[in-house]
């Protein structure tokens, strides 16, 4: 080939048109199924009862076993593009056919087992309807009835020609365990959306409404993570009900611990202030000449920090061991304040040291069980310790007051 020719084939390639390929317009459904399986399985989770395991993708879509044995099988239907529901959709008989396969194969057993269809969007079929309805062994066999006329009414000319939707219903109407099947047999549609319907399930379950959206991220996150782990380890994806129950209680108080904990405890009245007078925690900050006015403000964090307290362990929010550990962290805080201001302002009167003490300490934020408390907790806290004289804010507190320190 001459060099000329070559050049000008080369530019021909250059300048020619490149036609893009033409996405089926099922990609989008398709990707939408494979998304909304896990909100589905998170959907199971939070009704799944305790020491069953949710499956992604094990014997069906999403799975629920139980300790007992029973199982449910959830195929998941987006419904965006078609209605997986219609008498002669291929969605549906497939489906059908799919489980008879593996009733036969002992991987599904149809008296132990919920069959359901879990379709994004509602959705209706006259055929998929009766077999949801169906509860008992007539209702059941009646169903069956109807859709052997509806499959035998549309004539067919041609053997080769059966669609793929006859096919798989030719199938399953033969199949012997149809009829216990088709009592098993459930269709769950989103009433809004499967996301928004987890929004009531979450707050029923658990939380205040404020807090739903930041639960679900979480908890969604935490079952992927733990999904993508199982597949990157080539191990069925299960997740236990015990372990996401374990894992979602431990998180709740963080999300919404503070606005509870706020609403436990209000403000005192002036007789509960006034009969505070005689405590010893008043009286050690008398010592160090606090002023009155910080001297009530005080008086209310006491209060409204052992009501707190009060309800977080009768609610059992909080542990026992957790309140000693954080009075011990109280406690070393202010033994190290105590030393360091010692050592740092030795011009200082006794009194002004004290002061400082209480200061330093009524600032600090100290976390209890992991959780960050209101501000009033750690300072009213501090007051409790200083009540029963475990610490003091006088250099001389134990003299003072007249008697040993604890």
């Amino acid at each position: 080939m001459a060099d000329s020719e070559h050049v000008e084939q080369r530019r021909r390639s250059r300048h020619k048109r490149v036609t893009p390929s033409r996405k089926s317009p099922h990609v989008p459904a398709q990707a939408l199924g494979y998304l909304i399986q896990p909100i589905r399985l998170l959907q199971l989770l939070l009704d799944a009862p305790p020491g069953s395991v949710v499956t992604l993708e094990v014997f069906e879509d999403v799975g629920l076993e139980t300790s007992a044995g029973g199982k449910v099988a959830s195929q998941v239907k987006t419904g965006l593009v078609k209605n997986p529901l219609t008498d002669k959709s291929a969605e549906l008989w497939k489906t059908l056919a799919n489980w008879c396969d593996a009733i036969d194969r002992a991987a599904l057993v149809p008296e132990t087992t919920i069959f359901e269809i879990y379709v994004a969007k509602p959705r209706k079929g006259k055929l998929a309807g009766l077999f949801h309805e169906a509860r008992s062994p007539e209702q059941a066999e009646n169903a069956i009835k109807a859709a052997r006329m509806s499959v035998s009414s549309d004539p067919i000319r041609d053997r080769q020609s059966l669609s793929e939707a006859k096919t798989y219903a030719q199938r399953v109407l033969r199949h012997p365990s149809l009829a216990t099947l088709i009592q098993n047999f459930r269709i769950t549609a989103a009433a809004v959306n499967p996301l928004a319907d987890l929004r009531p399930l979450v707050a029923t379950k658990w939380i205040r409404p404020e807090s739903v959206d930041l639960v679900i991220y979480h908890a969604h996150g935490w079952v992927k993570e733990k999904i993508d782990a199982l597949l990157l380890a080539k191990r069925p994806a299960c997740v236990a009900a015990n372990d996401f129950n374990k894992e979602m209680l431990s998180f709740l108080p963080r999300c919404d611990f503070n606005s509870m904990v706020a609403s436990m405890a209000g403000l005192p009245s002036a007789a509960e202030i006034d009969a505070e007078r005689i405590r010893t925690y008043v009286r050690q900050m008398e010592i160090i000449g606090l002023d009155e006015e910080s001297i009530l403000h005080s008086i209310n964090d006491y209060l409204r920090a052992c009501v707190t307290r009060t309800k977080l362990a009768e609610q059992c929010i909080v542990h026992d061991d957790s309140f000693t550990e954080y009075e011990e962290a109280l406690t070393s805080f202010w033994r190290n304040k105590r030393r360091h201001n010692g050592l740092v302002y030795k011009q200082h009167t006794p009194q002004d040291l004290g002061q400082l003490l209480l200061s330093d300490c009524c600032l600090h934020q100290q976390n209890l069980q992991g959780l960050e408390m209101p501000a009033y907790f750690t300072p009213g806290s501090y007051h409790a310790l200083a009540d029963n004289q475990t610490i003091g804010w006088h250099p001389e507190y134990q003299t003072k007051l007249g008697s040993s320190a604890a």
